[in-house]
């Protein structure tokens, strides 16, 4: 060859599969994650591109529960945001008022920038002493330090060691305590028996365990989160019916639907004769209708997914004192007939308001890996998933 390095073209052919998602259904997708107000926002911006497109009047339920709730004096209120500090800006109100060394005082601010809504330290030790270059045990003393914070159980990494700074604040942690804490962060489920068999005293009974842990909040960041503190109606009525069980409705006043205005396009196209006119006219008809139906299917969607949860939850719903049942949306998807990706955009940061307040529709799902010792006397013990 010459010295010359032989090169050869091949032409191969592969057979594959791929889905294509039309931009209709990535529209519908997209609504079907909004919340309503989110939603009534993306509705303007196509009124405003689609002439043959209005908005219905929000039908209004002014005497509702949820309405009354939502009403506020803005007057007496020079700023909303005022209201309470985000999760990052109290705690970092707690560190000027701390006696921390600059240095370590640097490295708290720090770590709280790394805490999620939720209020936990996600990161481990040992990455964030590789990413900042200071040793682990100093790290971990800032740790400690700043779980001294308010709120209670904030900065923890795990569920097991957020409630059990919860317990040590309210001078309550025993050793029975600690035990069950150690068991429920190894095991997905503790056995009938088990805990009675690994404590020493008896101080305390696994149904005064199980109430005292009920009582604890799994998730302290989140009552000053952005996203859970707004001041938004929910999305979702619940209500008891007057012959008795659930009511359950869209809240239509923060959800105007939209329409299209048959009067205006009658008006055009009598007015031309133009066959791009006509044809413009036909067209943003066609995607006014098919906006009407996916607003539709939204509300379906959502309605048929809360009735599932409803139905499971009903107990709770009734009486905090009745745990949460086990739930997954695969379970809820199984039920309605549509994907379990459908479930999370259905529930996706909307709430629902019950006689018993607002909840956030995803507080409601409970995993089976997070039961507290099982008993037919009191049953599961859940605690709400993220």
């Amino acid at each position: 060859m010459g010295g010359l390095i032989a090169k050869s073209l091949s032409v191969r052919q592969r057979m594959g599969s791929a889905l294509a998602m039309s931009p209709r259904l990535q529209q519908a997708i997209q609504c079907l994650g909004m919340s309503n107000l989110e939603l009534s926002e993306y509705l303007e911006d196509i009124v405003q591109s689609n002439p043959f497109v209005m908005r219905s009047r929000p039908s209004g339920v002014a005497s509702s529960q949820a309405d009354r709730m939502y009403q506020t004096d803005w007057r007496e209120i020079s700023d909303p945001r005022d209201i309470q500090p985000s999760l990052h800006q109290f705690l970092e109100q707690q560190l000027d008022q701390a006696a921390l060394p600059p240095a370590e005082k640097a490295i708290a601010q720090y770590l709280i920038g790394c805490v999620d809504d939720d209020g936990y330290l996600r990161e481990t030790i040992e990455d964030l002493s590789k990413r900042l270059g200071i040793a682990p045990a100093v790290l971990e003393d800032v740790v400690k330090t700043l779980q001294d914070f308010d709120p209670p159980g904030v900065m923890a990494r795990t569920l097991g060691e957020c409630l059990e700074q919860q317990l040590i604040r309210q001078g309550v942690m025993t050793e029975s305590v600690k035990v069950w804490l150690e068991q429920f962060g190894e095991r997905a489920i503790l056995p009938t028996g088990t805990f009675e068999n690994l404590c020493q005293e008896d101080d305390l009974n696994l149904h005064e365990c199980r109430d005292m842990i009920a009582k604890l909040d799994p998730h302290p960041g989140r009552r000053y989160s952005e996203r859970f503190r707004r001041l938004d109606p929910p999305d979702v009525l619940l209500v008891v019916a007057p012959g008795g069980g659930w009511e359950l409705r869209l809240n239509d006043a923060n959800l105007p639907r939209p329409l299209l205005d048959r009067d205006y396009v009658t008006q055009i196209s009598r007015a031309t004769e133009s066959a791009e006119v006509q044809h413009y006219v036909r067209v943003q008809c066609d995607e006014a209708n098919w906006l009407i139906r996916a607003f539709d299917q939204r509300a379906q969607t959502i309605l048929a997914v809360c009735q599932d949860i409803v139905r499971r939850q009903d107990a709770h719903l009734v009486d905090a004192r009745n745990p949460l049942m086990p739930l997954t949306m695969a379970m809820v998807a199984d039920a309605v007939g549509i994907h379990e990706s459908t479930v999370s955009r259905a529930v996706h940061h909307k709430t629902i308001e019950t006689p018993r307040g607002v909840f956030e529709l995803k507080a409601l799902f409970c995993l089976s890996r997070q039961f507290i010792g099982r008993s037919r006397a009191i049953g599961p013990l859940c605690l709400p998933n993220d």
